[in-house]
């Protein structure tokens, strides 16, 4: 039965078995898990990425007002504080709310964090002169992941819906896409108008934001909340003297 496979699954996580240049963590509790990722890439050692949930689901059970039939409950699905939904679970029914807890542990589970932003010119940037920035190791394709809980497929899926890029500066954030890797002039591309200040370089930043959806045994659950997976890189700009000689 679902509910009781989800029962046992129900104990603390251990942390996320992440490569070992990353740093982070999973907290299962009462309330629904946490989690939270660093990582430094040896490729580009001012590089960093972070993944935050977009919300912390959780369900609660009981047997608030008359029931409909013997032996019914109440399930109260929630987002933190915020119910979502609500409803009746009938006795040997299956719901998709039973599959919350599981539905976040997927959602951490997803592999959007191994990816970095490139930018040419590669190691530093000139006032004036267009730099051109693209997020390498990811294409913009959905991504899953899958458990099986007492022989029912559980699938969450996430799918891209926009990119935010800063580039540490005065100028206003842009919205756009993934950009497109050097040779190619990428749409995602910037002018300084100043340097950056010595050993202060700027910090350029891609915010992806995706909308999960999960389903239990092929149905489709409810609504879930999108979330950010966001990557640095530190960028030093430089100012280019003319020099006149007599």
């Amino acid at each position: 039965m679902l509910v009781a496979a989800l029962a046992m699954l129900g104990a603390p996580t251990k942390a996320l078995a992440l490569e070992e240049r990353v740093t982070g963590h999973a907290n299962t509790s009462g309330q629904g898990v946490d989690y939270g990722a660093e990582a430094r890439f040896d490729d580009s050692p001012d590089a960093t990425h972070h993944r935050s949930s977009g919300c912390r689901y959780h369900v609660e059970y009981g047997t608030h007002g008359e029931a409909p039939s013997t032996g019914a409950i109440t399930f109260m699905v929630y987002c933190g504080d915020t119910l979502i939904r609500s409803g009746w679970r009938m006795p040997n029914e299956r719901d998709a709310a039973d599959a919350m807890p599981i539905v976040q542990r997927l959602i951490d589970r997803l592999e959007v964090e191994d990816k970095s932003i490139d930018i040419r010119p590669n190691h530093a940037g000139v006032v004036a002169v267009p730099a051109y920035y693209w997020v390498t190791g990811y294409d913009g394709g959905d991504v899953s992941q899958t458990d099986t809980v007492g022989g029912i497929d559980i699938t969450v899926t996430a799918h891209l819906t926009n990119v935010v890029w800063n580039f540490g500066d005065e100028a206003d954030s842009q919205h756009g896409g993934l950009g497109q890797p050097w040779p190619q002039r990428s749409d995602v591309h910037h002018s300084y108008r100043y340097p950056a200040p010595a050993g202060d370089p700027y910090v350029i930043t891609a915010t992806l934001w995706f909308q999960p959806t999960f389903t239990v045994g092929g149905q489709p659950g409810a609504a879930l909340d999108p979330f950010p997976v966001t990557f640095t890189r530190a960028y030093p700009v430089r100012e280019i003297q003319a020099v006149q000689h007599h």
